[in-house]
């Protein structure tokens, strides 16, 4: 059930492996975003047996956002192109009376998140070219260094300078 579903923690963890002991038998686990993310793949491929995976968004939904049975063999997997930031359940199961050991593998890639804080100054007086912008840039979930910059003016640097009024 959703509330001793077993912890895959975040996307791009190692595989876990399990098994269903019983015809009808079904195992869940959980597997948290904590920003968006695109690209998700959650995969049952490999599995020893004829696989259901249903994925749920919330664990009050009796309905899944997700099901699927066969897509890589015998094996189930399920992709969505974007998934917001939140909990969400995996239930697997056999397809009718089938049971065995199955390995799961929740994949994908985080919305990159970065902090911009930017240091102004101000042109002195209108017409002067005595503007300029400094960022500094952090990264956050899901982001890495190096970043490149892009200014309105074709710059590349993270600061610009000579700035006239409405650059």
């Amino acid at each position: 059930t959703f509330a001793t579903a077993f912890p895959y923690l975040y996307i791009n963890e190692p595989m876990v492996y399990g098994q269903t002991l019983l015809p009808y038998d079904n195992e869940w686990w959980r597997f948290d975003l904590p920003i968006d993310a695109n690209n998700v793949v959650v995969s049952l491929c490999g599995s020893s047996f004829n696989t259901i995976l249903n994925i749920y968004s919330n664990c009050n939904s009796g309905t899944p956002i997700a099901t699927n049975d066969n897509l890589c063999g015998t094996a189930s997997q399920v992709t969505f192109s974007y998934l917001s930031a939140g909990t969400y359940f995996c239930k697997i199961l056999g397809s009718g009376i089938d049971y065995g050991q199955y390995q799961l593998e929740i994949t994908g890639e985080y919305v990159p998140v970065i902090q911009v804080d930017p240091t102004i100054t101000n042109i002195d007086c209108n017409g002067n070219s005595g503007g300029s912008i400094t960022t500094i840039v952090t990264p956050l979930v899901g982001s890495t260094l190096p970043f490149t910059y892009l200014w309105s003016n074709g710059e590349t640097t993270q600061s610009i300078f000579n700035l006239t009024a409405g650059q």
